[in-house]
């Protein structure tokens, strides 16, 4: 495994077991009704899906070819929870 298809698999594992953590935070954000903890789950999860895009976006351009597809379908849930956090502060302000 050469230096580029190594760190590629890195920061996919990586970002699947962040992606992981924030599947949590996405469901139980859809669960509670109050402002303070729909704010709480919404700083944690915007939080989270930032990392995720951090770690996962170097893919597209560093990583294999065969790495791009697999990165793009794990950037899907960081992109609804940006989503998410937007309407939850525009619908709360």
């Amino acid at each position: 495994m050469d230096k580029r298809t190594r760190e590629g698999f890195i920061r996919l594992t990586l970002g699947i077991t962040l992606d992981v953590g924030l599947w949590f935070v996405y469901v139980n954000m859809s669960r509670w009704s109050s402002v303070d903890k729909e704010f709480r789950f919404a700083f944690w999860g915007g939080s989270l899906a930032a990392v995720v895009a951090t770690v996962l976006l170097p893919v597209f351009w560093r990583g294999a070819p065969w790495q791009a597809p697999i990165a793009m379908a794990f950037l899907s849930l960081p992109g609804v929870m940006f989503f998410q956090v937007l309407t939850t502060l525009l619908r709360h302000w």
